[in-house]
Order: C-alpha cells, then sequence, then structure tokens
C-alpha cells in the first residue's frame, strides 16, 4: 500500500486531538511539499505517491498531528495547503 507491503499508519487519540503516526510513508518533509519525488525504498512508486496523498488529506482534513520515523525533532506537526497553490506544506512549530 505505501512504503513497502504491510507497512502501517496509525492514529492515536486523546480526547479530541489526534496524532496521525505515517511511519515511513513520508521519508522527509520535502516530500510533503512534493508528493511526486521518489525513494529508492518505495517498491512501486505510484501507489507510495497515492498512499502518501491519502494520508496527507487525511491529517489536514481531520487537522491531525502528524509524526514520522525520519523527520527530525520536534517532528510534531499539522499538515497544511499553501493558500491558492493547492500544494502541501510542513510548518514547525
Amino acid at each position: 500500500m505505501m512504503h513497502i507491503p504491510g507497512q502501517v499508519a496509525l492514529i492515536i487519540q486523546s480526547g479530541k486531538e489526534q496524532l496521525l503516526y505515517i511511519s515511513n510513508a513520508i521519508m522527509h518533509p520535502l516530500h510533503i511539499e512534493h508528493t511526486d519525488w521518489q525513494t529508492n525504498y518505495d517498491l512501486d512508486h505510484e501507489k507510495a505517491k497515492h498512499s502518501r496523498i491519502k494520508l496527507l488529506e487525511l491529517a489536514h482534513r481531520e487537522d491531525m498531528l502528524v509524526n514520522a520515523f525520519h523527520f527530525d525533532f520536534p517532528c510534531l506537526d499539522r499538515i497544511d495547503k499553501r493558500k491558492g497553490t493547492g500544494e502541501w506544506n510542513w510548518t514547525y512549530g
């Protein structure tokens, strides 16, 4: 489905706050802005791209905090769309 077969994403909830742990589905914050960029670790590039977009849409729609394994500390933040462009944006802090 995503990065490799069997890869999972987790939704963790406490009260009204939700965290989306995307594991290795997105390897670097730049991949949020450039969903078409691939890594050699993606076994199926097209499925990986579509999975990343679905996760970004979910995080944005539900206003979730996002955490990814390979992002630098502090790696908790929200996904947003840049005004007028429709491009995804990762903002620290």
